[in-house]
C-alpha cells in the first residue's frame, strides 16, 4: 500500500525549511546588520532535526534531509562517532543524488578537551567530507584540530608555505568562543594559513606569552589573515561562573598584533564584546577601512570607547548590543549614519517565562534610556540619519516622544523584530 503523503515535494521542503530553521547565531548574517558574532554556551533552545519528516518515508527524506543535515551540532564523542561513519562511508540516502556531508553548511564542535576525537579524520583531506562547509564552531580547545606539525614547520620556516588543510575552501566563519581555553598566536596563524578563505573571525580569548619562541617567530607575518572582513573579540557571555573573563590586556594585545605585517587589509567590522582597550596602533591602521563597530551595553561603558572611535574616519554604523545593564553610548562621530540598539535573543534555556516577561520589560527601560541619550548627542552625530531597535517578538517598545524627537530632526526610527 502506498503510503506516500499525497503533498508536492517543493510544499514539503517549505515546511522542512521551517521546521529546520536554526538559531540567529548560526546563520550567515549581514555584516551591516545587529546581529554580532557570539555563540551562548547553552544548549540551543529546541532540535532543528526534523527527525518525523526524515523517518515518514523516502519522499519526506529528500525535503527535508538538507535542511536537516544544513547545521550539526556535536557534543558526544559516541555522537562524533557516528558522524564520521556516516561521512566517511559516503553512503547515499535512497532518493538522495549526493551524500550527507554536502549538505552541511555549519558545523559545532562541542570539544571536551579530554577525549581524543580524530577531527582531521572528519574533515577529511582538504575537507573533501565536508566540501560546502561555511561555518565551524568551537567551543573548546583547538587541539583536536592537529595545528602542531604546521606550527613546529612554523619555527624552522620564517615565510609563508604550503601547507596540508583539513579544511574545504567554502570555510568563511570561525567562531572560538572558550572563554576559558585562550587561544594563542600561534594557533590563529596555523589558522590563517590552513583556512585562508576566513573573512568573519571570533576570538573569545588570548593567551600571549611574548617569552615562547613560536608565538616570537609568528607575530610578524604579512599573510595572516588577509581575506578576514569581520572580527569579534570576547564573548557577550562567559561559560560559566567559573571561568574568568578575557582580560582587558590580553585582546587590546591581540590587536595590535594583528596590525603587524598585513594589518587585515579587508577589516570592516569589529564587534567588542569584552573590555577592551583599542591601541592606536590599530585605529592608525584601519582609520580609512573600518566601517562598523558594535559593543555591549554592560560592561565597560561605551562612551570610554569615544576617542578611539573617532580615529575610524569612515565609521558609519555603530551597534550597541543592549543587556540587562545600560551604562553610557559613545559620545559622537561625525560620520555615524546609522545607530542599532540590538537586543538579541535570550539565552536559549533561560528564565521562566514570568521571570523573562519582567527582564524584557527592564531591557525596554534600558533601550528607551539610550534612546533618550542618543536625542541629547544628536548635535555630535550631523550625519546620523536611521537609528534601529531590533525587539524580540511580543516586546515592541512604546517610544512616544522620542519617535518624534528624531522625526523632528529627519531622522528615521524603526524597529525590526529578529
Amino acid at each position: 500500500m502506498d503510503v506516500s503523503p499525497r503533498v508536492p515535494l517543493d510544499v514539503l521542503e517549505h515546511i522542512a525549511a521551517a521546521r529546520c530553521e536554526v538559531p540567529p547565531y548560526y546563520r550567515k548574517n549581514d555584516i551591516n546588520g545587529a546581529i554580532h558574532l557570539d555563540v551562548p554556551y547553552l544548549p540551543p533552545p529546541r532540535e532543528w532535526t526534523a527527525v518525523n519528516l526524515l523517518l515518514a518515508s523516502r519522499l519526506t527524506h529528500r525535503a527535508a534531509s538538507r535542511f536537516s543535515w544544513s547545521c550539526v551540532r556535536v557534543s558526544r564523542v559516541d555522537d562524533f562517532d557516528k558522524l564520521i561513519d556516516t561521512l566517511e562511508g559516503g553512503h547515499i540516502y535512497l532518493g538522495e543524488g549526493r551524500t550527507m556531508g554536502h549538505y552541511i553548511r555549519t558545523l559545532g564542535l562541542g570539544c571536551t578537551g579530554t577525549e581524543d576525537w580524530s577531527v582531521p579524520q572528519l574533515f577529511g583531506f582538504n575537507g573533501e567530507n565536508v566540501p560546502n562547509l561555511d561555518i565551524l564552531h568551537i567551543d573548546d580547545a583547538l587541539w583536536p584540530l592537529d595545528v602542531v606539525q604546521t606550527i613546529m614547520r612554523l619555527q624552522e620556516d620564517f615565510a609563508p608555505f604550503p601547507s596540508p588543510s583539513i579544511f574545504p575552501s567554502s570555510l568563511d566563519t570561525l567562531l572560538l568562543t572558550s572563554t576559558k581555553r585562550p587561544v594563542s598566536i600561534a594557533d590563529l596563524t596555523v589558522l590563517s594559513i590552513t583556512a585562508p578563505n576566513i573573512s568573519r573571525l571570533q576570538v573569545a580569548s588570548f593567551n600571549w606569552n611574548a617569552n615562547t619562541p613560536t608565538e616570537a617567530q609568528v607575530s610578524r607575518p604579512s599573510y595572516r589573515f588577509r581575506q578576514l572582513e569581520w572580527l569579534a573579540l570576547g564573548a557577550s557571555v562567559v561559560a560559566g561562573p567559573d571561568e574568568p573573563p578575557p582580560t582587558l590586556s590580553t585582546l587590546s594585545k591581540l590587536l595590535s598584533v594583528l596590525s603587524t605585517g598585513s594589518g587585515l587589509p579587508c577589516l570592516k567590522r569589529l564587534d567588542i564584546l569584552s573590555p577592551l582597550d583599542i591601541p592606536r596602533d590599530f585605529t592608525d591602521l584601519h582609520a580609512d577601512t573600518l566601517e562598523i563597530v558594535a559593543m555591549t551595553s554592560t560592561k565597560r561603558p561605551p562612551m570610554h570607547l569615544t576617542p578611539a572611535l573617532r580615529r575610524f574616519l569612515r565609521l558609519r554604523h555603530v551597534v550597541l548590543i543592549m543587556g540587562d545593564a545600560y551604562n553610557s553610548f559613545p559620545l559622537g562621530h561625525p560620520t555615524v549614519t546609522e545607530i542599532t540598539l540590538s537586543r538579541p535573543p535570550f539565552p536559549p534555556d533561560g528564565p521562566l517565562p514570568s521571570i523573562r516577561r519582567h527582564t524584557s520589560q527592564g531591557s525596554q527601560r534600558h533601550v528607551m534610556q539610550a534612546l533618550r541619550d542618543i536625542v541629547k548627542l544628536l548635535p555630535y552625530y550631523p550625519s546620523l540619519e536611521t537609528v534601529t531597535v531590533t525587539v524580540e517578538e511580543g516586546f515592541l517598545p512604546w517610544l512616544g516622544s522620542v519617535e518624534r524627537r528624531f522625526r523632528e530632526r529627519s531622522i528615521v526610527i524603526r524597529t525590526v523584530v529578529l
